[in-house]
């Protein structure tokens, strides 16, 4: 079997099984949606940088998505962007020792740390924006 083939039955099914624990969880511990929101996005995203030929799309994926768990959970955002960035870098050192290609260790694996930037970038800028939007609350509120 295709490693490539092999990585898209496992991540697909991987992806799967964490939806379903994110059901469990969030029925049981409300609280950790925002965790749990992280956990899943990071995980699609990392999937979608192993089957993405380009660094584009996981790029605008780790932006995006860092920038609405970051407005939706703001006293959190460096935790979930953690989480979010995290799987990239996973899922890029797991493909290259599936696929023994370890002469990419730096050029991929190690520069697939950089995903860290766009994640936190995003949740740092939606921290900023849900702050914003608070403090005009608070002054439209005393103003009233």
């Amino acid at each position: 079997m295709p490693v490539k083939l092999l990585f898209t039955i496992i991540g697909f099914n991987s992806l799967f099984l964490i939806f379903l624990a994110a059901i469990v969880i969030v029925y049981l511990r409300p609280q950790r949606w925002d965790g749990m929101l992280a956990l899943f996005l990071g995980w699609l995203t990392g999937f979608i940088n192993i089957e993405s030929s380009e660094v584009q799309f996981p790029l605008l994926l780790l932006l995006s998505f860092g920038f609405f768990v970051g407005y939706a959970r703001s006293k959190s955002a460096w935790r979930n962007a953690f989480i979010l960035a995290l799987f990239v870098p996973l899922s890029q050192f797991a493909w290259i020792i599936a696929t023994h290609k370890y002469e990419a260790v730096i050029s991929e694996g190690v520069g697939s740390l950089m995903a860290f930037v766009p994640a936190f970038a995003g949740a740092y800028v939606g921290k900023s924006v849900a702050h914003s939007h608070e403090m005009k609350q608070r002054s439209a509120t005393i103003s009233a």
